[in-house]
């Protein structure tokens, strides 16, 4: 079979011999629901630098980057469709049995863990559609034909196939060496000074006046056994230039080292943002949440006296409390600190808490997902009627902005950002979300203010032109 060269040639003739023997060495074992896995080392690369080039080679892409790590891996191709239902959206102890009871890989010859083989993400509410996400899923989870995934100074490529016994092996040969080479043939695009040029859709006053207007509707449900609710916006853009997503990316990475990074795309659709907040990550047992409610501007004066004020604190022990009291259903050891400290990023400041825990198994890992999700950071109290007036009051569909993107290992460990601090580009529109939490003591004109703030994190990437 001819090797094709290319930028990382040593690595890819190495890989496509070893994954011959690889194959040939486990060949007896090959039958209809063998999923073979098989990784090898390339040369260390900026995965923000080639997601441009990969964004328009490839209709479904996830890039993944944690916070504060130099763990992040970009998944391509949808391998294999999830088929988890609305009513459980986290139903991934089944689909984890079978694929580790088939699986053949070689992930042990270079002490590969926590390997995201499911990605992808779930909406805020399943229950919504809309024009602008019909290019999602209710639940976006699929295992990726390919994953390039980097863990501090070493990157790899792993390649997924699920094996059928009538096709030829030969033909998973050329298989692999296409998609592999398709990868170190991109183009390392990094540092591009070009910024894109968008127009408002909207009138800024009409927003204001139509903000206060629902935050005036929200307090009448707090009045009927609402503790809290947490109330969005939707601006949109008109985008004039091709936008490039490793300038994008890049520029996020330099904003906001300390948040996640995320960027999904499915056909011409891409959503992407930089999120503070995690949801949760597991690792062997062990849990770590964060609550993140109480906001106020990153240029606050006196930020003790503006952040800790009454209702600041009341949002974040709302949520506080509601996360251990669904960790104690399924952990224990559960620590917290018991006053909030201040997380500040460049444009708004938080109320923060960091809620550890031990589980009491790993798989109870996706019942806890499935009781927190969405938590009262982006959703409200109590979570199902808070849902339920959501759809009553905001105008628009969410999609998965406040709803998750992440990981799960085979090993059952997984981690996952909210997706907050987000936008949506689709159709040369750019729709960006930002949200506020609503109790009694809420300022509609302040809330409205910490919504223009957030709205920045997107903003920022591009150049905002004025109607004329």
């Amino acid at each position: 079979m001819e090797i094709v060269k290319t930028k990382d040639s040593a690595a890819a003739s190495k890989g496509i011999i070893d994954f011959r023997t690889f194959v040939n060495m486990n060949k007896d074992r090959l039958d209809d629901n063998t999923f073979l896995s098989f990784a090898f080392p390339i040369n260390n690369i900026n995965l923000i630098s080639i997601l441009n080039s990969i964004s328009k080679k490839y209709k479904d892409v996830l890039f993944y980057r944690k916070a504060q790590d130099n763990y992040s891996f970009i998944a391509i191709n949808r391998l294999i469709e999830l088929p988890l239902d609305n009513s459980n959206l986290f139903n991934f102890t089944p689909i984890i049995t079978e694929i580790n009871s088939h699986i053949i890989n070689n992930w042990a010859n270079y002490n590969l863990e926590n390997l995201p083989i499911i990605t992808g993400g779930v909406n805020f509410d399943e229950n919504n559609f809309s024009d602008e996400w019909d290019d999602f899923r209710a639940n976006n989870f699929f295992i990726p034909g390919l994953i390039i995934f980097q863990n501090r100074d070493k990157t790899y490529i792993v390649y997924n196939h699920k094996f059928n016994i009538e096709e030829d092996i030969e033909n998973i040969f050329i298989s692999f060496n296409q998609s592999v080479s398709s990868i170190l043939n991109l183009n390392n695009i990094g540092n591009i000074n070009t910024t894109v040029a968008i127009k408002k859709i909207g009138e800024y006053k009409t927003e204001e006046y139509s903000w206060i207007n629902l935050i005036s509707k929200a307090k009448g449900y707090l009045k009927n056994n609402l503790n809290k609710i947490v109330l969005s916006r939707r601006i949109q853009y008109k985008v004039n230039d091709e936008i490039n997503w490793t300038n994008c990316m890049q520029k996020l990475d330099s904003d906001y080292q300390e948040c996640y990074l995320y960027m999904i795309k499915s056909n011409g659709t891409i959503f992407f943002g930089a999120s503070p907040e995690k949801f949760i990550s597991a690792q062997n047992k062990r849990i770590d949440l964060d609550a993140m409610a109480g906001s106020a501007p990153a240029n606050s004066q006196d930020i003790e006296t503006v952040l800790m004020n009454n209702k600041n604190l009341k949002e974040h022990k709302f949520v506080t409390d509601f996360i251990e009291n669904t960790l104690s259903m399924y952990t224990d050891e559960i620590t917290a600190k018991k006053n909030p400290t201040i997380i500040k990023l460049s444009n708004v400041q938080h109320l923060y808490t960091k809620i550890s825990a031990r589980l009491y198994s790993e798989n109870k890992v996706f019942n806890l997902m499935e009781s927190l999700f969405p938590t009262p950071a982006v959703c409200g109290l109590p979570k199902d009627k808070a849902r339920e007036s959501i759809r009553k009051l905001e105008k628009f569909d969410r999609g998965l902005y406040s709803g998750l993107i992440g990981w799960i290992s085979l090993e059952m460990n997984c981690e996952f950002a909210v997706a907050i601090r987000s936008a949506l580009c689709k159709d040369e529109k750019l729709y960006i979300y930002a949200g506020a939490g609503i109790v009694e003591e809420s300022d509609p004109k302040e809330e409205f203010f910490e919504t223009e703030l957030k709205f920045k994190t997107i903003l920022n990437l591009f150049d905002e032109q004025k109607a004329s």
